[in-house]
């Protein structure tokens, strides 16, 4: 499956990649991040209100228009502030255009990953980030005027990947609109800007150091999270990537009171790690709540992408830290004070009985990835023979892939838009063409447990 891959999925490195030269770019500086994260929220959470009317998103070509000329105008405008016209109106309005473009190459990605299988949407999701850190160090290597001609290019490159990685999502596992019952995993969500203030905090104590922990800590992350599922699929428990924060965040707290001046760095670490671990969790956990429950991933993911502005906040809170010496009190019992309040937050909202029961969520336990995979696609094979055999129609296939994975008979015409009397009908249909009367006759038929 890795072989099989389409390179076109790996795009999102070069939004990645794209908007971390701009913001290094920008002549704003330190200022230019936190700018960029406020409107980056605020388009976020707007598309997300709007999320039913517009989905699927990847194949509106106005939001192709607004995402790649926003992008265009931002570059121009950072351009023109590094050939040395510098109104504070340009560079502003340079972050602005940054952030409404990334809200949407945001939620292309995000999309376009809950399209796929489990396995294959943690293997692009680690590549990519790979693949980041790979152009964001090669860019570093470029004279300047390359730098910025690759402002133009890698924008451009990413609508074009996205288009092309779209074209190879079948079409019925492409998102439609639903009108179903609105679920947010708002716990979830709630731990996630836990992790981003913490992480916040940390840059704003540390600056660029942190900041190169960042990237230490995704391609950490991504190569285990690849070695994993491509060597290890049969053993591999998702649940050691939201656990191992845990452990890394005690691990500090325990050897906070020995590393005296470095404990900003080990903890800076030990964050990095952490939230990149926590951040694949959450992102796989979505896509699977989206499927299970027919919901726009544009919804889901423009919520829980939004708490970026958290980060921001973190970095206010930590370029303060400093002023704390000054009252007598030490940084490192803030920091130890922290730590296990985040610990508590994942202890206390993380509970993968609940995401099981509540959220429908069965990606924990030894090779449930992989089995999950391999039951999809055993599952579609069966309803593929057993359609051809009977002469099911287009729509009545679609129906009995839906039955077969356990959806009722309102979630299915949610997730295809049509009335649950529809629904019966062409389930009565598929019964008599079968000559068959239950849904476990049905699961007989189709021969998978």
């Amino acid at each position: 499956m890795l072989l099989s891959l389409p390179v076109s999925f790996l795009g999102l490195s070069c939004f990645r990649s794209w908007i971390a030269l701009l913001t290094s770019t920008s002549p704003l500086g330190g200022f230019a991040e936190p700018l960029h994260d406020c409107i980056l929220t605020v388009s976020l959470l707007a598309l997300a209100f709007f999320a039913r009317k517009i989905v699927p998103l990847c194949e509106r070509r106005w939001a192709y228009t607004v995402c790649a000329v926003a992008a265009l105008m931002a570059s121009l405008l950072v351009i023109a502030s590094a050939a040395g016209v510098r109104p504070l109106a340009i560079e502003y309005a340079a972050m602005a255009f940054a952030a409404v473009a990334s809200a949407f190459f945001i939620l292309f990605w995000c999309e376009l990953y809950s399209c796929l299988s489990i396995v294959k949407t943690a293997m692009s999701l680690a590549l990519a980030l790979l693949a980041t850190e790979a152009l964001k160090f090669l860019l570093e290597g470029f004279v300047p005027a390359y730098r910025l001609g690759a402002l133009l290019v890698l924008p451009v490159l990413t609508l074009l990947l996205l288009a092309r990685a779209y074209a190879h999502v079948p079409a019925d596992s492409r998102p439609r609109v639903t009108s179903g019952k609105t679920h947010i995993p708002w716990k979830i969500i709630g731990l996630f800007a836990i992790y981003d203030f913490a992480q916040g905090v940390c840059l704003g104590i540390e600056g660029s150091q942190a900041g190169l922990y960042s990237g230490m800590a995704a391609v950490v992350v991504a190569a285990l999270l690849l070695t994993a599922i491509v060597f290890f699929s049969e053993r591999f428990d998702l649940s050691f990537i939201y656990r191992t924060p845990v452990v890394l965040l005690i691990s500090a707290l325990l050897f906070l009171p020995f590393l005296g001046d470095g404990s900003s760095n080990v903890v800076a670490l030990s964050l990095s790690l952490g939230l990149r671990f926590f951040e694949i969790t959450i992102f796989l956990l979505i896509c699977d709540i989206s499927k299970n429950f027919a919901l726009p991933a544009v919804l889901l993911f423009g919520i829980e992408e939004a708490v970026i502005i958290f980060r921001s906040a973190g970095v206010g809170v930590g370029s303060r830290l400093d002023g704390l010496a000054a009252l007598g009190v030490s940084p490192s019992i803030v920091i130890a004070v922290g730590i296990a309040l985040v610990i508590a937050a994942t202890l206390l909202l993380f509970n993968d009985r609940e995401l099981s029961s509540q959220w429908k969520v069965s990606l924990f336990g030894p090779g449930k990835i992989q089995q999950g995979k391999e039951r999809r696609e055993l599952v579609e094979a069966a309803c593929a023979r057993v359609a051809e055999d009977y002469g099911l129609t287009a729509r009545e296939r679609e129906i009995l892939l839906l039955l077969s994975d356990g959806k009722t008979t309102k979630q299915i015409g949610e997730r295809l838009c049509i009335a649950k009397g529809t629904v019966k009908a062409h389930t009565e249909h598929i019964y008599a063409k079968t000559g068959i009367n239950s849904r476990k006759q049905l699961m007989d038929l189709l021969n998978v447990d």
